[in-house]
């Protein structure tokens, strides 16, 4: 059985509207630099960038998508993947990156512990969510886009090279899908300039 052309059209309209970003988040863009797009800050420019590549391609090919929210992050001071290897094992920190994977390998004990791998513009994060963690955010984190936690660091290994992140709490309000924490960035901008 094969779908007429207009039907065919109708789903592809529809299948484009449900991935396109919402019409707040391109307000919150304009509110920033009502100007227009020659005089928009470079991070924003970049911001609609990455939301034009996603929906057009499904794939970010010139900058990665937490780049375009770094500033609101190290505002609120968020590492990267990069400055964790500077901080002491045991420091409490927090992370924020793009949802990877997730692996709940079977354990001795029979707790289930949820490892996840954040990605970020400058590398990978080990993320280990434990029970007690996993009981009040299990929800978030496993619907989550982009995930922002606090927790602390953990080396492992010869010279400490292994590095994780175990969640002590999700940031709620910084994790979801990566339009929702786009317009909060954009709100901050507008509002610290």
């Amino acid at each position: 059985m094969s779908m007429n052309s207009s039907a065919r059209r109708d789903a592809v309209h529809q299948h484009t509207a449900e991935r396109r970003p919402s019409e707040r988040l391109f307000a919150v863009i304009k509110m920033i630099d009502p100007a227009g797009r020659s005089t928009m800050k470079a991070d924003t420019r970049m911001l609609e960038g990455i939301f034009l590549e996603r929906l057009s391609m499904e794939v970010y090919c010139r900058h990665h998508p937490m780049s375009g929210l770094r500033r609101m992050l190290d505002a609120r001071g968020i590492s990267t993947a990069a400055e964790l290897g500077t901080i002491s094992s045991g420091k409490k920190v927090l992370v924020s990156g793009l949802v990877i994977f997730f692996h709940t390998p079977p354990t001795r004990s029979g707790r289930r512990i949820i490892f996840a791998t954040l990605e970020d513009e400058t590398g990978l994060l080990d993320i280990v969510i434990l029970p007690q963690v996993q009981a009040r955010w299990a929800g978030i984190v496993y619907t989550s886009e982009v995930l922002t936690l606090q927790g602390r660091l953990l080396r492992q290994g010869r010279q400490g090279i292994s590095i994780s992140v175990t969640a002590e709490r999700i940031i709620p309000e910084l994790s979801g899908s990566f339009t929702a924490v786009s317009e909060i960035a954009g709100q901050c901008r507008n509002t610290h300039e």
